[in-house]
């Protein structure tokens, strides 16, 4: 897996994917919502417990968020949720690229590893605003 921007279109708001590419093999997608000022992000759903809440780590950084049922329900195999754009986590997974989520009772880290997912994680940020 690892991290793609994908452009804003007439349709679609900028988007951070973490997955497989070219494939429905998703890990987290973070959405831009500028005119809402927030960032939505949604991991996949599992079978078995419900996700209540997630945490993200980035950068010493951390902070749990509950899951929430979006304005737009499109993707309803994916738990949903929202950050503010300027929220310490995603500042920081700006400025260093890492950042670990804990849906399941585990951190499990999501690095942008190489130069291309880091330029992807960068321009997603300004894009964005992030931070």
């Amino acid at each position: 897996m690892s991290w793609a921007y994908i452009a804003p279109s007439n349709e679609e708001p900028a988007r951070l994917a973490y997955g497989v590419d070219d494939s429905d093999e998703i890990g987290i997608v973070f959405i831009c919502d500028r005119a809402k000022d927030r960032v939505e992000f949604m991991i996949p759903a599992v079978e078995g417990p419900d996700v209540p809440a997630m945490e993200l780590r980035s950068g010493g950084a951390s902070r749990r968020f509950e899951a929430l049922v979006p304005e737009e329900l499109d993707f309803d195999d994916f738990v949903h949720f929202r950050a503010d754009r300027r929220d310490p986590v995603l500042a920081a997974f700006s400025a260093t690229g890492k950042i670990a989520l804990n849906p399941y009772g585990g951190f499990v880290s999501h690095d942008a590893r190489t130069s291309a997912e880091q330029a992807a994680v960068a321009i997603f940020a300004k894009v964005c605003g992030l931070g």
